[in-house]
């Protein structure tokens, strides 16, 4: 982005991003002459730790690397891997399809049309507002109408729907393609390196659980209870997708190159 553009609005809804930490990122330039449109590098490699990806035990060393594209001066990152298995989904063509009903997909297409919005510098917060729910207005094909509740709150009357959803409109500036791609990296560099190092177990589901070292007998236990048929009750694998795919994990399809 550049950096002479006004800041862009963050839109909050129902809870906050979570805290990336602060460590430092290994400064990596490409020339965008020679890169070619989709790069995959390695972030970095560990044979510490135990890694469980949807109920399969994965072989050490552990190789985490990430797909990037160049986008002008900027480097963008695509998708996180390990040992060639994704750990996010593909970067996303559009915010939405039209006519989609998800509420993430909703708010996707509500936050491209932030991203959008016009707002002036120096515009006053009830300005912000109005200019933003203009943007949101602008999503015909799911949008009926969108209406300022007060400063800072807007109420979206959704195609099909009587109840309106309510959102809050937040201060923080949101965040360059570049420093959203970015956060997956520092994801995989300040949680999942110190947590292997530390001899800790990440079992990558649709959502990640770090078991700490000292809990790693327990989780032999559960794991061994939930292949065996034994009757619910864990400490650690609680959520009934992780507990299925343990019991039964899926195919492991091969690694992507």
């Amino acid at each position: 982005m550049d950096s002479s553009s006004p800041p862009r609005r963050a839109v909050v809804v129902r809870r906050q991003p979570n805290s990336l930490g602060r460590a430092a990122l290994p400064l990596l330039l490409f020339s965008s002459a020679l890169a070619s449109p989709l790069t995959r590098v390695t972030i970095f490699t560990t044979s510490n730790g135990i890694v469980y990806y949807h109920g399969h035990l994965l072989a050490a060393p552990y190789a985490f690397s990430a797909d990037f594209h160049m986008e002008g001066t900027d480097t963008l990152w695509d998708r996180v891997y390990i040992n060639g298995h994704p750990l996010t989904p593909k970067r996303p063509q559009q915010w939405v399809r039209a006519h989609s009903d998800s509420v993430s997909s909703r708010d996707k297409a509500l936050g491209d049309a932030c991203a959008r919005a016009h707002i002036p510098e120096g515009a006053t917060s009830l300005e912000r507002t109005r200019a933003i729910a203009a943007a949101y207005a602008s999503v015909s094909t799911l949008v009926d109408s969108v209406r300022v509740v007060a400063d800072r709150v807007i109420d979206v009357y959704w195609k099909g729907s009587l109840r309106p959803g309510h959102y809050t409109i937040g201060d923080s500036p949101l965040p360059s393609p570049s420093e959203q791609s970015r956060a997956k990296i520092h994801v995989a560099l300040n949680d999942y390196a110190p947590s292997l190092a530390g001899g800790a177990a990440l079992l990558f589901h649709d959502q990640v659980i770090t078991v700490p070292r000292s809990k790693l007998p327990l989780l032999e236990r559960e794991i061994a209870n939930v292949r065996g048929g034994a009757p619910r009750g864990n400490l650690i694998l609680k959520d009934p997708t992780v507990v299925a795919e343990f019991r039964s994990p899926p195919p492991l399809p091969s690694p992507e190159e």
